[in-house]
């Protein structure tokens, strides 16, 4: 019969930990970040100036509520719960600005180049890079960071 610290098995938990809660940080970011986009951008006022950059602020949230949510665990300590908290919701916001500059500045293959000439909110080219910019970061340093707590110190 083999014990419980079985390399194999141990290693198997592991990596459906892992696995497990990066592919629902993973989904519920880009969930949260849509649903933030269409909140957020019917309630702020589409003649105020700073828009965009108030709209990517919000996918930035919505997305890193997500995030955190997904790799939150309640029976970490205090300083854990701080660091994974301030990874997920601050690289969220830097992925939603990453994104949103990055389609302005580099319209890839973008059919509507009038809308982000503009800086729209309608584009969908500028959201879909915020969005996903957000969401791929965000999960990639929170899992990173998980990860190392998962090896380091075994907490599944």
């Amino acid at each position: 019969m083999a014990s419980r610290h079985d390399y194999g098995e141990v290693q198997v938990e592991k990596f459906f930990a892992m696995s497990l809660r990066g592919g629902l940080s993973f989904l519920l970011g880009l969930m949260f970040g849509l649903v933030s986009l269409a909140l957020f951008s019917s309630v702020i006022p589409p003649n105020w100036g700073e828009r965009l950059l108030l709209t990517a602020l919000c996918v930035g949230i919505g997305t890193g509520i997500a995030v955190f949510a997904s790799w939150f665990k309640p029976e970490s300590s205090r300083n854990v719960i701080v660091i994974g908290f301030a990874l997920a919701f601050g690289i969220a916001i830097l992925g939603a600005f990453a994104g949103y500059t990055y389609a302005g500045i580099y319209d890839v293959e973008v059919r509507n180049d009038l809308l982000i000439a503009r800086g729209s909110a309608r584009s969908s080219a500028i959201w879909a890079f915020a969005i996903g910019g957000s969401t791929l970061l965000s999960t990639a340093f929170s899992g990173t960071y998980y990860g190392f707590r998962l090896w380091r110190y075994h907490e599944v």
